[in-house]
C-alpha cells in the first residue's frame, strides 16, 4: 500500500513539473536541475512610481492644509478671547507646518513638470 501512494506522489509531482514547464514567462516555476529559474520581474514602472509618489504628496499637502486650518482657528480664538499665552507655541507650530506644505507643494509642481 505505501508503495502506491509513493508511486501517485511520484505521478502528480511529474505532472506539476509538466504543467510549470509550459508557463509563461513572467512566471515563477520551479528550476530543473542544471537550468536557471525564472523569476517575476520586480523592476517597476517608472512613471508607476511617479504617479503614487504625486498621489501620496497630494494627500500630504490636503493633511498640512487641514493642520494649517486648524492652527489659524485656534489662534484666532484665542485672540478673540484675549489669551496671549499659548499664542507663540501655535504660531511656531503654524510656522513649521507652512515651511512643510511649501516644500511638499514645490516637490509636487516638480513632479508634475517632469511627467510632461
Amino acid at each position: 500500500m505505501p508503495r502506491i501512494v509513493t508511486q501517485w506522489k511520484l505521478f502528480k509531482f511529474v505532472n506539476v513539473i509538466r504543467e510549470l514547464s509550459v508557463m509563461s514567462i513572467r512566471s515563477c516555476p520551479a528550476g530543473v536541475a542544471g537550468t536557471r529559474s525564472r523569476i517575476y520581474n520586480t523592476l517597476r514602472n517608472k512613471e508607476e512610481d511617479t504617479a503614487e509618489r504625486i498621489r501620496q504628496l497630494k494627500k500630504s499637502k490636503a493633511g498640512c492644509l487641514g493642520t494649517l486650518r486648524r492652527f489659524r482657528r485656534e489662534i484666532k480664538e484665542l485672540v478673540q478671547a484675549d489669551e496671549w499665552s499659548g499664542i507663540s507655541e501655535l504660531h511656531q507650530s503654524y510656522s513649521e507646518t507652512w515651511k512643510k506644505f511649501v516644500r511638499l507643494h514645490d516637490n509636487l509642481l516638480e513632479l508634475l513638470d517632469e511627467g510632461r
